[in-house]
């Protein structure tokens, strides 16, 4: 039988056994995992983060984005969790979910790319580099260093 609510449980730990209505949600480790709303029994494992799925807390009510979409599943189910609700979605088509894959593949993409560039900021401002760089004996050489950062970077 398909759920219209699931209770949020907040765990260090996600238990081995789960059951049914509960999503059990781990800030800890980034992960809420819970049964599919449909009722076939399947585990359904969302990570949090920004690349993914987002968590909202308003009290003891919380939000899943993006949907649900388990269409590796049997039952290719397909709904939001919203404010402790879940709401159905229709059905997709095979292109449509093509689709959805490449779109979030594009965001996790774009999320490392970034995360890469707050690193190689991160690393170009500490002390050591700059002084390095000051210490070089003409511009060509320190050209030669930004150049090899860029190229590291960009590979």
């Amino acid at each position: 039988m398909k759920l219209v609510a699931i209770t949020p449980q907040f765990v260090e730990l996600i238990p081995r056994e789960i059951q049914d209505g509960v999503l059990y949600i781990s800030e800890k480790y980034g992960t809420a995992t819970h049964r599919c709303c449909c009722g076939c029994g399947m585990k359904v494992v969302t990570s949090l983060s920004p690349a993914r799925w987002k968590l909202y807390r308003d009290g003891n009510l919380v939000t899943l984005y993006p949907s649900i979409g388990n269409w590796d599943f049997p039952c290719r189910s397909h709904y939001w969790i919203r404010r402790s609700r879940v709401v159905w979605s229709g059905p997709m088509s095979h292109k449509e979910v093509r689709r959805v894959k490449e779109r979030d593949q594009r965001d996790i993409n774009r999320h490392i790319k970034q995360g890469n560039a707050r690193k190689a900021v991160d690393i170009l401002n500490q002390p050591k580099i700059n002084q390095l760089a000051k210490e070089l004996p003409n511009k060509s050489a320190q050209h030669g260093l930004w150049k090899w950062l860029k190229d590291w970077w960009n590979h």
